[in-house]
């Protein structure tokens, strides 16, 4: 099955238009569970590192200090993954809500995205075990070429360069295929993505570097902003042009983040419309959604 560039952006876009508040809505509540559990894990948080600082500052015992020490890293470690938990269970959700193949209520696929969580957890500590098998073959591979020179350093960053590249474009749509597909193994959702996207790699990239593109001129909007009226700032002069740069700088900071919000709406529901391109049943059931 062959895949129509076109049809994935003007999906995309169908998308945004029909779910753009659901999507909104979504990232503003993960946003929210983010802030309040950031909030509490500091107020508790604060709580035990405060008791341990008062433990040692009485000359409380080793072994209470010790354990005390203990328990602070294990809360830390506790918090990093639950807050990597409810940043995973966003994409989750989000990738749902975005998809051409699925029509789920707001609290649907809110609660799916945390059922969905933990499976994008366990694929990222898998990814993280090949990357370190990876990058031992890559040193040893990087050692032979060494022996060429600068003809071979360069050659070694070519190849490292390709393969991740090659990697991220064939994995791309995993996401979705845990989310809308409620694949729940992470091997098993790393051999399906790889089997949807093979023989699909130039198209998918191409895709990825219109994506790429998007997002610099998005970036580059607020950042011209500011660049160019910190420019005129630095030049000095009229007062009152001074005034017009610093809101010129002030209205480039407070644009990046919107910006950044409909970005990220925008990257999620392409990816779930590439999902669905390359899904055998997207005509019909992307047919079904947009009718």
């Amino acid at each position: 099955m062959s895949i129509d560039i076109g049809r994935v952006f003007s999906n995309t876009w169908e998308m945004i238009k029909q779910r753009f508040w659901l999507l909104l809505a979504l990232w503003a509540v993960f946003f929210a569970v983010q802030i309040v559990f950031s909030i509490v894990f500091t107020i508790v948080g604060g709580g035990s590192i405060a008791a341990l600082g008062a433990a040692a500052g009485g000359g409380g015992d080793a072994a209470l200090l010790g354990g005390l020490g203990i328990g602070a890293i294990l809360l830390m470690i506790v918090f990093y993954v639950a807050y990597i938990l409810i940043a995973l269970a966003q994409q989750c959700s989000m990738s749902e809500m975005a998809s051409p193949l699925d029509k789920p209520e707001f609290g649907q696929a809110f609660t799916n995205g945390f059922r969905a969580a933990p499976t994008l957890l366990g694929l990222f500590a898998l990814l993280i075990a090949a990357y370190i098998g990876f990058a031992i073959v890559g040193l040893i591979v990087g050692f032979i070429l060494a022996f060429l020179g600068d003809i071979g350093g360069l050659l070694f960053g070519l190849l490292a360069f390709a393969a991740i590249i090659y990697f991220a474009v064939r994995l791309s749509v995993i996401i979705p295929v845990i989310a809308v597909d409620k694949v729940r193994n992470p091997i098993t959702a790393i051999t399906k993505t790889w089997n949807m996207t093979a023989g699909k790699f130039l198209p998918i990239l191409v895709i990825y570097l219109i994506m790429i593109g998007v997002a610099l001129l998005v970036v580059g909007l607020p950042v011209f902003l500011m660049l160019g009226s910190i420019g005129a700032m630095a030049m000095g002069g009229d007062p009152a042009a001074a005034g017009g740069a610093i809101m010129g700088v002030l209205g480039g900071f407070f644009l990046i983040f919107p910006l950044f919000i409909i970005f990220s709406i925008f990257s999620v529901t392409l990816v779930s419309c590439l999902h669905a391109e390359v899904t055998d049943s997207t005509a019909e059931k992307a047919q079904d959604t947009f009718s």
